[in-house]
């Protein structure tokens, strides 16, 4: 289906698969489509899979989520699907295949979850790009208004060029959750606020990130990097987090966790600004040595490759963000992006 075809009839072009009344799968191709089938997701009473199609969808406006509070909700929303046999039958496993486009006018992705009941929500295989707002948070943002504790995912993600004037930019989770971030590239994002990434008041966790690269990340009144402020428990394994930058000296972190409960293994981190719990390893305060400035995948001497725990909590996924194989040296690389030269791998550069 042409990408830029007009908008019909929502349901009828949209619904790929209803195969109960408990689930639901969508497959949508313009931005107007993404807009109207989050609205009428967020209202109805069944589970629900919102399938992208590879291309690029430019808004200025907000793609947003409130869950409706009288249901149980879950949702997932995945990118990079393409015909086959079925107008979504098939996956591209990239997450730049699928980007949502701010237009420097439109502030991302941002979902409000406030089911009576926790459920899940995934977010997977896409990019937000050069998101704005004068009012709010930009870039991809998940809100959770009630006392229970969804499960959120988010995977194969990058979160690019956005800016807030007012408040936080990147990637944020807010309220009570479990939460799994796993190959996500958050950079160059600019916030009134926090920026980077930033997971706030969550007392029931587990809260675990593997193979994030935050880097470049610029705050004007709180932190930048990776921020934690959690009473439960977190973990983060082989990642990067380089480059981060706030004009307030006891602001300007890479990583800082407000609790202090926070165990790492395996990263580069430049500017760590608090204790790590116990049995925290391998950290490097090394420069990363990425391919170029808006370039965030690893030259061949980099110290970060195969500098990975190999099992770490919450998994190996399959793919890096380019859709390669995860693991092809003896240790996974750090960060979002796994090398794929194999004679730079062994150590030899040129």
């Amino acid at each position: 289906m042409n990408p830029q075809r007009p908008f019909l009839f929502l349901l009828p072009i949209l619904l790929l698969l209803a195969s109960s009344a408990q689930a639901s799968t969508y497959c949508v191709g313009t931005a107007q489509e993404l807009i109207d089938v989050l609205n009428v997701t967020s209202q109805n009473n069944t589970d629900d899979e919102i399938r992208i199609k590879m291309g690029t969808y430019t808004s200025n406006f907000t793609f947003s989520y409130a869950s409706n509070p009288n249901f149980t909700k879950s949702l997932s929303m995945s990118g990079g699907w393409v015909e086959f046999v079925d107008p979504c039958g098939f996956q591209i496993p990239f997450a730049d295949a699928t980007v949502i486009d701010g237009n420097d006018a439109g502030n991302g992705l941002q979902f409000s979850l406030q089911s009576a009941v926790s459920g899940f929500l995934s977010v997977s295989n896409l990019t937000v790009r050069n998101t704005y707002s004068t009012l709010y948070d930009t870039g991809l943002g998940v809100t959770i208004l009630s006392d229970n504790a969804p499960q959120v995912r988010i995977s194969n993600v990058a979160i690019l060029n956005g800016e807030s004037t007012t408040h936080d930019s990147g990637l944020f989770v807010y309220g009570r959750a479990d939460v799994l971030v796993r190959n996500v590239l958050v950079a160059n994002n600019h916030g009134a606020g926090y920026s980077g990434i930033n997971i706030l008041s969550n007392d029931t966790g587990p809260i675990v990130l593997n193979h994030i690269t935050v880097a470049n990340n610029v705050a004007r009144n709180n932190y930048s990097g990776l921020y934690m402020d959690t009473i439960a428990s977190s973990t983060v394994s082989n990642a990067i987090m380089s480059g981060n930058s706030n004009t307030t000296p006891q602001l300007n972190c890479d990583f800082r966790s407000f609790n202090q409960n926070t165990t790492v293994f395996n990263a580069v981190i430049n500017k760590l600004c608090n204790a790590l719990s116990p049995p925290s390893s391998g950290i490097l305060n090394v420069d990363p040595l990425f391919v170029g400035a808006a370039d965030y995948h690893l030259k061949g001497t980099s110290p970060a490759i195969n500098a990975g725990v190999q099992n770490p909590i919450g998994g190996l996924t399959s793919f890096d963000l380019d859709g390669h194989d995860r693991s092809i040296g003896p240790k996974p690389d750090l960060g979002a992006y796994e090398a794929q030269d194999s004679l730079f791998k062994n150590g030899f550069d040129g």
